[in-house]
């Protein structure tokens, strides 16, 4: 399962427990995303590296044939894989997706001012150490940003999304990002991961899910109030727009998917740049796939499926059900989860 931009695996809480028994499911944090490494400085984020992502994902466990599910940008890195490794991908499921279309005329200037604005940013990382804000604060931030309602949703998202800052003792005044600043329930954490057994996660149940203050580590020392971050690499913020593609070319990807394709949209979600360009893909999608691909639509933002699994469960799990028209309850598949 792949999540969206400045989002982790725990987006797929409210759905990934309710998922078909046969299915094995794998989420990932994308680099610089959740619990997993930023990339080095100078090593800049672009949207094609999914597919590498979730090629060397592949290999590691070993897996000849298996599905997707993607939330946003992940969905519209799962759509690349299937377009680019079509004998792979049984079947895919993508919410909302995201493809950051750029038209082919000012794609030069779109490089030009995301490596100057790189530069800039890294300039400034060397001179400003990280700041933190109270952990409300940062709730706050994260549901205007991702425009979600429910103050549990956004903590949900926030057990692996955020880290508590902690004051360097050495005299340089720094401070530093204590990556164990969380103390969430380890079942929901290695679930988030790796779910094989069915277990179920109380999505509004905020008071387990929230970061709880945690004794300072080697070196540090509390800061008064506690103090937050996001784990989510900003470069992200500045480089998502690097090589991307204009409609016309993306639309030349998605002629060659093969697999069986689920697009659920929110009907008041993100959209792929315009509506022009959203037309171009799904009916790429179409004229590839035929019978092959159903869309939806729901009521809701672009979180629907956190904020409102409910909304999005029935669809998915009644795709994932149907194996060339017939019931594949009892078949083996590995199911790997990517998001934006």
């Amino acid at each position: 399962m792949l999540h969206g931009l400045m989002d982790n695996c725990g987006s797929f809480e409210g759905i990934q427990p309710h998922l078909p028994s046969g299915y094995r499911c794998i989420s990932i944090d994308l680099p610089g995303h959740g619990l997993s490494s930023h990339l080095p400085a100078g090593v800049m984020y672009d949207f094609f590296k999914g597919v590498t992502y979730i090629a060397l994902v592949r290999r590691f466990f070993g897996w000849e044939q298996f599905s997707l599910l993607g939330h946003s940008l992940g969905a519209g890195m799962a759509l690349l894989y299937a377009s680019c490794f079509p004998l792979e991908v049984h079947s895919l499921a993508v919410l909302d997706p995201v493809m950051l279309t750029v038209d082919e005329s000012k794609q030069p200037d779109v490089t030009r001012d995301c490596v100057l604005a790189y530069t800039k940013m890294m300039e400034k990382r060397l001179q400003t150490p990280p700041t933190g804000v109270p952990y409300e604060e940062l709730r706050h931030r994260v549901m205007s940003h991702a425009l979600i309602a429910d103050p549990a949703a956004a903590d949900t998202l926030l057990v692996r999304g955020c880290r508590r800052l902690t004051s360097d003792t050495s005299g340089l005044g720094r401070m530093t990002a204590d990556r164990e600043q969380t103390t969430p329930d380890p079942a929901r954490s290695a679930a988030a991961a790796d779910s094989t057994d069915g277990s179920t996660f109380d999505l509004h149940a905020a008071d387990s899910v929230a970061p709880q203050p945690a004794a300072a580590g080697a070196g540090g020392e509390r800061l008064g109030p506690d103090l937050y971050c996001l784990t989510s690499d900003p470069v992200h913020r500045i480089t998502s727009l690097l090589q991307s593609l204009s409609a016309r070319q993306y639309a030349a990807y998605l002629s060659r998917l093969q697999c069986r394709l689920l697009v659920v949209l929110a009907d008041d979600g993100d959209r792929w740049g315009t509506p022009q360009d959203e037309r171009i893909a799904l009916e790429a999608c179409k004229r590839a796939l035929g019978s092959q691909m159903t869309t939806v639509t729901v009521p809701g933002t672009h979180h629907v499926h956190l904020c409102h699994p409910g909304r999005v469960l029935g669809h998915v799990v009644n795709f994932l059900d149907t194996w060339d028209g017939k019931e594949c309850a009892d078949e083996e598949q590995a199911v790997g989860s990517a998001a934006q």
